[in-house]
């Protein structure tokens, strides 16, 4: 299955090659002005496209410049070549089919994208009924998660670092939480994935959510989205219509 840079990188050769409408040359253009991504790939093949040999010219027609391209040649290719022009029929047919079903989907938010508009640290007190338990009473887990709920991520994961795992999983759960503040979120998901263990159903309600949006942060789209379905689908999960929202992005 083609990738999302893969997409991009299609997009960019047809839009360098002057395989588009003028229509379509402006939605690439608005989409170039707002994806990095594919303004750095149509950078570098424009690039590559005035260190390439010229081609040879018709007849009675001097060739075109490597060592001085000139601005004006990518619009007058066709004037100048017009022995190419039959060839890019079909191919510009072919272009047109590929804008119509790929820049849709690209202007859709990327997997960071959606994790900057739904990522949020946990705030403090939101739904923690396991807090009444004997073992989250314990004052190291309620010493890091006030470090946590204080910003002070670095020492919320010195604390948590010092800690077995508890049975109700409190420990994984705060250090997933922590380490995805951290921009760690490979290392939270392996934490999440033990938090998602506990017998406290709003633990592993709460450690599914935060597991999606690490796995929208590393960019894995299929793991993010078989989260998402799981969540879709349980009727009584308090991030259904969220994640319902993110699968539909995906999708």
């Amino acid at each position: 299955m083609a990738t999302r840079t893969d997409k991009l990188r299609l997009i960019a050769t047809l839009y360098v090659d002057d395989m588009l409408t003028d229509d379509e040359r402006i939605a690439v253009e608005a989409l170039i002005d707002t994806n990095p991504e594919l303004a750095q790939l149509v950078a570098s093949l424009e690039n590559k496209l005035t260190d390439e040999p010229s081609l040879p010219a018709p007849d009675g027609q001097s060739s075109i410049s490597q060592s001085a391209p000139s601005p004006s040649v990518k619009k007058s290719f066709f004037e100048q070549y017009p022995y190419l022009k039959s060839i890019s029929v079909m191919a510009g047919i072919a272009a047109s089919l590929v804008l119509f079903f790929i820049v849709p989907q690209l202007l859709t938010d990327s997997p960071q994208q959606l994790y900057t508009a739904n990522y949020t640290p946990e705030p403090r007190g939101r739904g923690d009924d396991s807090s009444n338990s004997a073992e989250a009473t314990n004052q190291l887990i309620n010493k890091a998660r006030a470090e946590y709920y204080a910003d002070q991520y670095a020492n919320a994961l010195r604390l948590l670092d010092s800690l077995s795992t508890d049975s109700l999983r409190l420990v994984p759960y705060y250090r997933g939480l922590t380490l995805l503040a951290l921009e760690r979120p490979k290392e939270a998901i392996t934490s999440l994935s033990l938090a998602q263990q506990s017998p406290d159903l709003l633990t592993r309600q709460k450690a599914d959510w935060y597991m999606l949006l690490s796995y929208l942060r590393t960019d894995d789209t299929d793991n993010a989205r078989k989260i998402a379905e799981a969540i879709k689908v349980s009727s009584s999960h308090p991030y259904q219509k969220r994640a319902s929202t993110i699968l539909n992005e995906l999708n």
